[in-house]
């Protein structure tokens, strides 16, 4: 099942509880489902440049909602609410734990 923005936008208390089960279940487990590893690579045109060359396009990778939340989950528990850009670094110290979800 291929989710949409709009779709989570309505999702309902019970469903949004069961995505941050899986979510959650993800994280501690540390497996990542294969859904949420598909993306869809599209070549954009950069600005300015010509649509007849092949070096006038960059890839840019089509991604689950659902893994775009997750991530942004992870990453606000990790480092609370973006104050610093993590590197690879921080990723590798980060220990793992369960999100939790304030409303």
């Amino acid at each position: 099942m291929k989710s949409t923005s709009e779709a989570l936008r309505h999702i309902s208390s019970k469903g949004l509880r069961f995505l941050l089960r899986c979510i959650n279940h993800s994280w501690t487990t540390g497996t990542i489902p294969v859904e949420w590893r598909r993306a869809t690579i599209v070549p954009l045109l950069k600005p300015g440049n010509s649509p007849e060359l092949l070096e006038s396009y960059r890839p840019i990778s089509l991604t689950s909602i659902v893994s775009k939340v997750a991530e942004k989950m992870v990453l606000k528990d990790c480092f609370g609410c973006g104050r610093h850009i993590p590197t690879s670094m921080h990723i590798v110290l980060c220990v793992p734990r369960r999100c939790s979800w304030h409303t």
